[in-house]
């Protein structure tokens, strides 16, 4: 008698076509995908970002990561994310190295996992990891007059150009902006005031006469201040700038006698030495 199976050979082809396909192919495959990740450049090493969970409709273990490559710039390799195992079949990722996004906002992980089975394929994964700004940078002085030094005449006129300056801050959004504003030392002393630019330049003008006589050196304090100001991840920075406006003194004022009046006592019938000037008082003379 002929067997059943034996009437059909080409289902029995089928049937084991079928299984070694599974056997090799089959790849492992995400429970949780992880193509892009997002994290606060002020975050610690150590911390927690995501677990990933592996499997394949054969049930085999698939959690052997065997590469994190950084493809932003080969030469210079960083690992900034570790994995480590989880359970069987998850992996814990880790933050490994320090973030700074105003030298690195975005970076191109590759990495790739295997199934477990030694003829299994090997699935490589890119991930687009973005550092997400936080406002860690204070404002910084990028133009002030050469070595923070002005000179200016002390006959300048009130409500002249002193100086200006510039500072910048490579944080994003208000943690970006920067205003200024004079310290209160230089508010109280009432000798200078100050304008923001349209082009956020901040410009020093005299607000009453100077005089060498009185003082030959003035110090102009001025605060940058960020735009931050969310506890935690965005804290407000200043920075300050001192410049020095030293008064030259001009020739503009006729000599004057000090100490008068002066009143000497002298005997009469002192020989004349010598006249220095007449007055409509008499001779002003030099007695020996």
């Amino acid at each position: 008698m002929q067997s059943k199976l034996c009437r059909h050979p080409l289902v029995i082809l089928l049937l084991i076509t079928d299984v070694c396909w599974c056997y090799v192919t089959l790849h492992p495959d995400y429970v949780q995908p992880m193509r892009f990740m997002s994290v606060y450049e002020n975050e610690t090493v150590g911390t927690f970002l995501q677990s990933v969970i592996f499997e394949d409709n054969e049930g085999q273990v698939a959690a052997a990561v065997v590469e994190v490559k950084l493809s932003t710039n080969e030469l210079i390799f960083q690992k900034i994310i570790k994995f480590e195992p989880f359970n069987k079949t998850a992996l814990n990722v880790l933050l490994a190295s320090p973030l700074d996004r105003e030298e690195i906002d975005l970076y191109t992980i590759r990495w790739q996992y295997n199934d477990q089975e030694p003829s299994g394929p090997t699935i490589k994964t890119t991930m687009f990891f973005t550092v997400l700004d936080v406002n860690d940078n204070p404002p910084k002085w990028q133009i002030y007059p050469d070595n923070s030094k002005v000179e200016v005449n002390e006959t300048i006129e009130v409500d002249s150009f002193i100086f200006e300056a510039f500072a910048d801050d490579p944080d994003l959004n208000e943690g970006g902006s920067v205003v200024y504003y004079l310290d209160q030392q230089t508010v109280d002393e009432g000798v200078f005031y100050g304008n923001t630019t349209s082009r956020n330049y901040f410009q020093v003008y005299l607000k009453m006469p100077l005089d060498y006589q009185d003082k030959t050196s003035h110090e102009v304090i001025i605060v940058a201040e960020d735009g931050g100001g969310v506890p935690d991840y965005f804290p407000t920075f200043t920075t300050s700038l001192r410049i020095y406006v030293n008064v030259l003194d001009v020739p503009n004022k006729p000599p004057q006698f000090r100490n008068l009046p002066l009143i000497v006592d002298m005997e009469e019938h002192l020989p004349v030495v010598g006249t220095v000037k007449s007055t409509r008082y008499g001779q002003l003379c030099i007695w020996s």
